[in-house]
């Protein structure tokens, strides 16, 4: 009987069950691929593949409410949710892999919180990771090739998108809050991609002096005792089309993860108060996504509008939080650069330029109000509600106003 295998409640795409024997077929070894659980790390720790070092509550995430044209009001809670309970854990001979988001217990068992989230999970568009296959319910098939080094004992800070700047800031260093607490993890290496830009490694070393361990891409590594700690909450690398996740749930921030930021690296970055007046704009002129349709006309304005451009990717870390510290005012147009703007005064003024749909950006409006900084959302009439990153008009002459008030 010819049937098929739905991959996902929200997945278009069906596998015929023909091409699925041939892939769990035990034939040949070209072939041969198994198909594993999809575990939380509550849930391997109950398994018996690892043991939890410390535990703790989650955070709670006020989502802001972006409501309104031109300037938004902000001030207002969209909804208020619960977080990934904390906790740091253990994992008994564990494999990471540098083409997964996920690590691999002892038989090749699929661990990760968010592959496995319950109201989620199903969700995550698994195109990008090489290792986990097809997924179907709590399952999926998985293509782990044989480990290429063992070490003893590492923390795990590797994974899919470490070299985006918004993912590693968000999703994967906020995990070592968590881990800093117990002392003796202090001398523990920590597990990262070679492949990250020198500025990610640099904010690392701004908040532990753990060693670093760099593994290649198509590296397997399998660790005698991996650490892991959670991500805030639910953080996929990407959700397939059509999925019904609702913006709250599309990752976001919290209030203790930003100050932990914060406080560590401003404890060793000397940023003194400026004693003139700095406006900036941080540009988006190398990005190939979510740029502004008509940013060369903005910059073409700058020093009319009485902005200095700024390309923060052209600066070491130290440079950029002392460029965000000094700055009096701040226009940026959305992006991962805006999570550099934790690092700014409270008397900072904060002009976010956005789409006209805000999509989940107050899941970073929320917990940045919470630790004193006041955003102001502008937005434009052109935007995509389907397309968080999608480009959009900006206006110029609203802009002038704006800043304009702002100096009266």
């Amino acid at each position: 009987m010819l049937c098929f295998w739905q991959l996902g409640p929200m997945d278009p795409h069906r596998v015929n069950t023909r091409v699925l024997s041939a892939l769990l077929s035990t034939s040949g070894p070209d072939v041969r691929l198994p198909r594993t659980p999809i575990l939380s790390i509550a849930a391997a720790v109950s398994a018996g593949l690892g043991r939890f070092l410390w535990q703790g509550p989650p955070d709670t995430i006020h989502f802001a409410a972006i409501e309104g044209m031109t300037v938004a009001e902000t001030t207002e809670v969209h909804t208020t949710f619960s977080g990934y309970p904390a906790y740091v854990a253990a994992l008994h001979e564990a494999q990471v892999a540098g083409q997964s988001s996920a690590v691999f217990g002892a038989g090749g068992e699929i661990l990760s919180d968010t592959y496995a989230d319950p109201r989620f999970g199903s969700a995550v568009d698994l195109r990008a990771d090489t290792i986990v296959k097809l997924r179907y319910r709590d399952t999926a098939l998985v293509d782990l090739p044989k480990p290429t080094r063992r070490i003893d004992q590492a923390i795990n800070l590797s994974g899919l998108a470490t070299n985006h700047f918004g993912h590693w800031i968000g999703e994967f260093v906020p995990r070592l809050r968590h881990i800093v607490q117990l002392p003796e993890l202090a001398s523990t290496p920590i597990l990262v991609n070679a492949d990250m830009p020198g500025s990610h490694f640099e904010l690392l070393g701004r908040l532990c002096d753990n060693p670093v361990l760099r593994m290649c891409r198509d590296e397997v590594i399998k660790v005698g005792t991996l650490i892991v700690a959670p991500t805030i909450t639910f953080f996929p690398f990407d959700l397939k089309p059509g999925h019904s996740v609702p913006i709250e749930g599309q990752a976001a921030w919290s209030a203790p993860a930003m100050r932990f930021l914060r406080d560590k690296v401003l404890a060793t970055v000397d940023a003194p108060k400026p004693t003139s007046p700095d406006a900036i704009y941080l540009s988006r002129e190398n990005s190939s996504w979510g740029r502004p349709l008509n940013e060369d006309a903005l910059l073409a304005h700058c020093s009319d509008l009485g902005l200095r451009r700024v390309r923060l990717e052209t600066m070491d870390f130290v440079e950029q939080v002392v460029t965000i510290r000094r700055a009096s005012t701040i226009v940026a147009p959305t992006g991962s650069a805006l999570n550099m703007l934790i690092f700014a005064r409270p008397d900072t003024r904060l002009l976010i330029l956005t789409q006209r749909y805000p999509h989940n950006w107050g899941g970073w409006v929320g917990p940045l109000r919470e630790i004193g900084l006041d955003p102001c959302m502008i937005m434009s009439a052109t935007g995509d509600p389907f397309v968080k990153h999608a480009r959009y008009e900006i206006d110029i002459n609203g802009l002038a106003s704006r800043l304009k008030e702002q100096a009266d």
